[in-house]
C-alpha cells in the first residue's frame, strides 16, 4: 500500500513538471479569447500543484519556516488592502501565492530527492521533455501561430503561445545546460533546437546568456569530456565554424542593437537600453511612493510591502507602467523588506553551497558545475531582467536545481564527517 502511493505520488510530481510550461500557455490562450475568471485556470491549478508540494514537507525544521513564511506574507497582504490601493484581493492573493512558491519548491523537492521519490536524472528528463513543448510553441509562431514578442514595435522575436517574452526565455535558459547531463555530449541536435528558440525570442538577455552558457558547458566539455576522435574532429569543425560563421552574426546582430539604441525611438540613454526601460519602473515606484504616501505609509510600505496591484496604481501616478520586472526591486516594493531578506538569504545560501560543492570537487563533477551555472545564470537574470522568483513558471526549475545541489553537499557534509 505505502508502496502505491509512493509511485503515485512520482508519478504526480514528474506529469506536473512536464506540462508545467502548459499552464502558461492555457493562460495565454483564454487571455487571447476574451475570457475572464475571478481566478485563471493555470493561477488553480498551481495553486492546487503548491499545496500538494507543500504537504510533501516532512522535515518539522522545513515545515515551520514555511508555515512562518506563510503567516508574514498572509499578514502582509491584509495589510497592503487595508492601508494602500489594492483593487483585486483575487491578484494581490495570487503574486503573494507566487512569493510562498519560491520556498515550497525548494523545500518540496528537497523531501522529494531525500526520500528518493524521484532520481535527479528523471526530473531532469522531464524538463528537457517540458522544454520541448516551450520551442515547439516558439517555433510554430514562424508558421503564424503564436505572437511577436515585441510586437509593435521595430524589434525581431516571437513568443509563441506565451504571454510574457522574458519569461518563456528564462525558463529555457534555465534548462538548457540540462541538455548536456541529459545526453552527455554538447551541441547535440535538441540543445541546437533550444538554442535555435532562444535566439528566435528576440530578448538581448536570452541571446547573451544564451552564449555565456555555452562558452561554460563547451569549456567543461573539452577540459572533462569523453575523449574520442570524434569528439576532436567535432571541435575542430566547430571552431572552424566559430571563426568564419559566429564572428559574422556577432557582429551583425550588435549592430542591429546598435542602430536600435541610437535611433532614439524605444530607448533614451545606455542604461534604459541595457535593462529595456526596466529601470524606469523602479522609478516611477520610488517617486510614486513619495508622490502620494506620507511617512507612516511609507514605512509601513518598506515593511510589509505595498502589493501588486495597489504598486500598479501608486506607480501610475508617476508614469504609465503597470508593474516592476526586475525581481529584487519588485519583492521589496510588493512584499516588503523582510520578505526580501528572507528570500536573499536563502539565495545566499544556496550559492554558499554550491560554491563549497564545486571548490570540493574542484569544478570537476558535472552535477555541482551545471547546478552553479544554472542557478547564476537565474540570479542574473532575476536581477537585470526579472521573471524568475515571483513568476511561478521559471520556479519550478531553479528550486529543482537549487535543492539538489543541497542534497549533493549534504553527501559531502557526511563523507567528511565519517573520514
Amino acid at each position: 500500500m505505502f508502496n502505491n502511493i509512493k509511485i503515485g505520488k512520482k508519478k504526480l510530481v514528474l506529469i506536473y513538471i512536464f506540462f508545467y510550461p502548459v499552464f502558461d500557455m492555457i493562460f495565454t490562450l483564454v487571455e487571447n479569447a476574451g475570457g475572464s475568471f475571478p481566478v485563471s485556470p493555470n493561477q488553480l491549478i498551481r495553486g492546487i500543484g503548491m499545496i500538494g508540494f507543500f504537504i510533501i514537507i516532512k522535515s518539522m525544521k522545513n515545515w515551520v519556516k514555511v508555515i512562518c513564511i506563510i503567516i508574514w506574507s498572509i499578514c502582509g497582504l491584509f495589510v497592503q488592502i487595508k492601508y494602500f490601493y489594492s483593487t483585486s484581493f483575487f491578484t494581490d492573493l495570487s503574486f503573494t501565492l507566487k512569493f510562498i512558491q519560491n520556498f515550497v519548491f525548494y523545500y518540496a523537492f528537497i523531501q522529494l530527492f531525500k526520500d528518493k521519490v524521484v532520481q535527479f536524472e528523471e526530473v531532469i528528463k522531464y524538463l528537457i521533455w517540458s522544454s520541448y513543448i516551450a520551442i515547439f510553441s516558439i517555433l510554430l509562431s514562424y508558421l503564424g501561430i503564436g505572437a511577436a514578442s515585441y510586437a509593435g514595435s521595430s524589434r525581431f522575436g516571437v513568443k509563441g503561445l506565451f504571454t510574457i517574452q522574458s519569461t518563456i526565455t528564462a525558463y529555457l535558459l534555465l534548462i538548457l545546460p540540462l541538455y548536456y547531463i541529459r545526453f552527455k555530449r554538447n551541441f547535440t541536435t535538441q540543445m541546437i533546437v533550444c538554442i535555435i528558440a532562444l535566439f528566435s525570442i528576440g530578448s538581448k538577455t536570452g541571446v547573451f546568456g544564451t552564449i555565456l552558457e555555452i562558452i561554460f558547458i563547451t569549456f567543461y566539455d573539452f577540459k572533462y569530456g569523453e575523449k574520442s576522435n570524434n569528439r576532436k574532429i567535432k571541435y575542430m569543425t566547430l571552431g572552424l565554424m566559430s571563426v568564419c560563421v559566429v564572428p559574422s552574426l556577432l557582429i551583425r546582430y550588435i549592430s542591429y542593437l546598435f542602430n536600435l539604441y541610437t535611433s532614439n525611438s524605444y530607448y533614451y540613454n545606455l542604461s534604459a537600453f541595457l535593462l529595456s526601460n526596466r529601470n524606469d519602473q523602479i522609478i516611477a515606484a520610488k517617486n510614486g511612493t513619495e508622490m502620494i504616501m506620507d511617512k507612516s505609509k511609507q514605512i509601513f510600505g518598506e515593511i510589509f510591502g505595498y502589493g501588486y496591484t495597489s504598486m500598479s496604481k501608486i506607480m501610475s501616478h508617476y508614469y504609465s507602467y503597470e508593474a516592476i520586472e526586475r525581481d529584487f526591486y519588485g519583492i521589496y516594493y510588493y512584499f516588503g523588506i523582510v520578505s526580501s531578506i528572507l528570500l536573499m538569504v536563502l539565495l545566499g545560501v544556496i550559492v554558499l553551497r554550491l560554491l563549497k560543492l564545486n571548490f570540493r570537487y574542484k569544478f570537476k563533477n558535472i552535477y555541482g558545475y551545471v547546478s552553479f551555472i544554472i542557478v547564476g545564470v537565474g540570479i542574473i537574470y532575476g536581477w537585470l531582467g526579472g521573471h524568475i522568483f515571483y513568476e511561478a513558471m521559471n520556479q519550478l526549475p531553479f528550486y529543482i536545481i537549487a535543492s539538489y545541489s543541497y542534497i549533493e553537499y549534504k553527501q559531502i557534509c557526511s563523507k567528511n564527517k565519517g573520514k
